[in-house]
C-alpha cells in the first residue's frame, strides 16, 4: 500500500531528511509524516516522545500486530497522540493506518503504512473532496479520451447527482435546507448553445422545488404527529422554519441561482416562470414564519414556568396570562390569527398541562396511598383542568367584544379532545375512590345473602 489521501483531506509531502535522527528509523519516518502533515514544529513531536503514555501509543503501532492505526491532532498547549480516534473530533486529525497486520520495520513502514487528514465535520471533508478533486477529475475531456459521448455524460451527471446528494444531506445535518448547485462551468459562458447544459440547469431547478416543496408543506400541526409535544416544541417548530426559510431565501436570491433563472428565462425554458412562482411562495412564506416566531416569542417565558413547574397547584395562575397574551397575538400578527394555529397552540398547552397533571396524580402509586390522599388529588387535578377550560371560554368571549371581526371561533371538540379524555378517566378514578372511602367508614362489610 502507498501513502495515499484519505478521510476527505490532502496528504502532506514528507521530507527525506531530518535534523538529529531518532535512533528508531520507524519513529523518525513518523515524524517526517506528522510535522509537515500537522504543520507544526519538531520540538512538539518529539516533546510528545518524551512522554512515557504517548511514546508507548506510537510504540504499540509499531510493534503490536493488534494495533491497526493511530492519530496525531496538535491541541492548544500539545500535540496529543490516540490509539482509538476520539468521538468528538474538533480539529483536523492526521491518522496512520497499517495495510496489514504485524510488527512494522525500516524498510516496510514507507509502503506499509497509508496516512492522511481526517477532517472534523467528515461529511464536508467527503464533499469537499468529491466535488473539488474528483469532479473536474471526471468531466474534464482530457480524462474522457475514448469514451463515448453517452458514457461521458452519464457518467459525470450521475458523480454530480452524488455531489448534489452529499451537499443535501449535509445541509439537513446542519437543520438546513442547502440546494444544491450546478457545476460552474455550466454559466460560464451563460450556458445558452448546449442542450446538454440546459439539461444540467433544469435537473438542478427540479431538485430545487423538490427540497422547497418538503419545506413549505410543513405546519404545525407535523409537531404534534410525534407524541404528545407542549408548546415550546411548536415555538420551536416556528423558529426552525423562519431560520430554514431565510437560508433558503439568501441562496434563492444569490448571485448563482439568479445566473440559473436568467439562462432558463433566455432560452424559454418551461420551468422557469413556475419555479419564479415558487420563489414568490418563498417569501410570503418566510414572511409567515419570521412574523409567527416574533409574536410567540412573547409567550415563552410562560411556557417555560408552565413545563417545569413543580407546583401543581400553582398553574392557574399562569392561564390568564397565558389567554391574555395569545389574544394579543391574535389581535396584532398577521398571520397567526387562523382556527388551526390557535388550536395546534392550545393542544399543546394541553399536553403539558396533562404532564403536570400526571405528575401530581402519580399514576403509579396512586393505588398504594389512602383513598382519601387519592381523592384529594384527583378534586384539585379536576379543578385546576377545569380552570383552564374555564379561562380558555372567558378570553373566548373577550375575543369576540374586542375583535369583533375575528373572533376565536374553533370547535371545543378541535381544542380539548386529550384534555376531556385525561378528566374523564379522572372522573372515573374519582367514583372509584370515593366508593372505597365510603367502604373504609362501615364496622363491618358483608357482601352476600339469599336474595
Amino acid at each position: 500500500l502507498t501513502n495515499a489521501q484519505q478521510g476527505g483531506g490532502s496528504t502532506s509531502a514528507r521530507p527525506d531528511t531530518m535534523a538529529d535522527p531518532h535512533p528508531d528509523a520507524r519513529t523518525q519516518w513518523v515524524e517526517d509524516v506528522v510535522v509537515p502533515g500537522l504543520k507544526i514544529k519538531v520540538e512538539r513531536f518529539r516533546k510528545l516522545l518524551n512522554s512515557e503514555a504517548d511514546a508507548a501509543v506510537v510504540r504499540d503501532f509499531l510493534d503490536a500486530t493488534e494495533a491497526h492505526a493511530i492519530y496525531f491532532a496538535d491541541g492548544a498547549k500539545e500535540l496529543a497522540v490516540y490509539a482509538q480516534a476520539p468521538a468528538n473530533l474538533k480539529k483536523k486529525m492526521l491518522y496512520l493506518a497499517k495495510g496489514e497486520g504485524g510488527p512494522l520495520t525500516a524498510d516496510s513502514v514507507r509502503s506499509a503504512v497509508m496516512y492522511g487528514d481526517l477532517h472534523p465535520k467528515p461529511l464536508d471533508g467527503m464533499l469537499q473532496v468529491c466535488a473539488d478533486v474528483y469532479l473536474p477529475l471526471i468531466s474534464s475531456p482530457a480524462n474522457q479520451q475514448g469514451w463515448p459521448d453517452v458514457v461521458a455524460n452519464e457518467v459525470t451527471e450521475l458523480f454530480h447527482r452524488t455531489v448534489s446528494a452529499m451537499y443535501i444531506a449535509m445541509g439537513q445535518a446542519q437543520g438546513k435546507t442547502m440546494l444544491p448547485l450546478p457545476p460552474a462551468q455550466m454559466l460560464v459562458d451563460g450556458g445558452t448553445g448546449s442542450k446538454d447544459k440546459i439539461h444540467v440547469l433544469e435537473t438542478a431547478v427540479v431538485t430545487w422545488t423538490t427540497q422547497i416543496k418538503n419545506v413549505l408543506k410543513l405546519d404545525p400541526e407535523h409537531v404534534l404527529q410525534s407524541g404528545h409535544p407542549g408548546p415550546l416544541a411548536g415555538l420551536e417548530f416556528w423558529e426552525t422554519k423562519a431560520t430554514n426559510l431565510e437560508s433558503m431565501m439568501a441562496q434563492l436570491h444569490g448571485d448563482k441561482i439568479r445566473k440559473v433563472m436568467r439562462v432558463l428565462n433566455i432560452t424559454k425554458s418551461p420551468y422557469y416562470d413556475a419555479f419564479a412562482l415558487l420563489i414568490k411562495e418563498v417569501d410570503l412564506a418566510c414572511a409567515e414564519a419570521v412574523d409567527n416566531k416574533k409574536f410567540l416569542r412573547t409567550l415563552k417565558p410562560s411556557f417555560e414556568k408552565l413545563n417545569s413547574s413543580d407546583d401543581f397547584l400553582e398553574l392557574p395562575e399562569l392561564f390568564a396570562p397565558i389567554m391574555h397574551i395569545m389574544l394579543l397575538v391574535w389581535r396584532d400578527s398577521k398571520h397567526f390569527n387562523t382556527p388551526a394555529g390557535l388550536a395546534v397552540l392550545l393542544r399543546e398547552v394541553c399536553n403539558d398541562l396533562i404532564a403536570r397533571a400526571r405528575a401530581y396524580v402519580e399514576p403509579e402509586e396512586v393505588f398504594n396511598i389512602e383513598a382519601s390522599e387519592a381523592v384529594e388529588r384527583l378534586v384539585m387535578t379536576l379543578k385546576v383542568c377545569g380552570h383552564f377550560k374555564s379561562c380558555y371560554f372567558t378570553y373566548k368571549l373577550k375575543s369576540a367584544k374586542e375583535i369583533p371581526q375575528n373572533p376565536w371561533k374553533v370547535q371545543n371538540a378541535a381544542l380539548f379532545p386529550r384534555l376531556d379524555a385525561f378528566l374523564e378517566r379522572c372522573m372515573d378514578l374519582l367514583d372509584l375512590f370515593k366508593t372505597v372511602t365510603q367502604f373504609e367508614k362501615l364496622e363491618r362489610v358483608e357482601i352476600g345473602g339469599n336474595k
